[in-house]
């Protein structure tokens, strides 16, 4: 039956499917690329939960780091206590993440990362340092003395209270 014919007796319509120089595939190069296309896509799938994996344990080595937590709430655009809100936790805890004060539990560091548009891996530690502003060209447009440090890690006291205190992780299923 045509699409024309299907679309007049109310009956779905088959998308057309094209390849190369505008040619229609055929059912087995349709099934083919399907198969490709599924394939890629737990390839996406395992090599996301293996990056989830070595966030984890790298939250649990203590290596997130406030400044790159700061970094991403400015790059959103996001700040006051509906960040905390949405993060799980109450008023002024997202800024004593922040502060290195406060370590944030793995559940609260993926909230985070969902509302930042980032993974969790993000805020982890990858070898290098932050540029501080006086570094930058920006030493010749402001007074770049007056702005604060980067806040590069927590107090291992706070990194041990939050992973004493983990449960499971909801995603990868694996304790602490």
């Amino acid at each position: 039956m045509s699409d024309e014919t299907a679309a007049r007796f109310g009956q779905p319509r088959t998308a057309a499917r094209w390849g190369k120089a505008g040619v229609r595939l055929n059912a087995e190069e349709i099934e083919q690329a399907d198969r490709h296309r599924r394939a890629e896509t737990n390839k996406q799938r395992l090599r996301a939960e293996a990056e989830h994996r070595k966030a984890h344990a790298d939250w649990k080595r203590g290596l997130v780091q406030p400044w790159r937590i700061t970094h991403a709430l400015d790059a959103r655009g996001l700040n006051g206590p509906d960040v905390d809100e949405k993060c799980g936790v109450q008023e002024p805890t997202v800024d004593n993440w922040e502060a290195g004060i406060v370590y944030p539990s793995w559940e609260q560091l993926c909230k985070l990362a969902e509302l930042c548009g980032v993974t969790p891996a993000l805020f982890m530690f990858r070898g290098f340092k932050p540029l501080r502003p006086g570094e930058t060209s920006l030493r010749f447009h402001m007074d770049v003395e007056r702005l604060a440090e980067p806040v590069m890690r927590f107090t291992s006291e706070a990194v041990a209270a939050a992973v004493a205190g983990e449960g499971a992780c909801p995603t990868c299923r694996r304790t602490g």
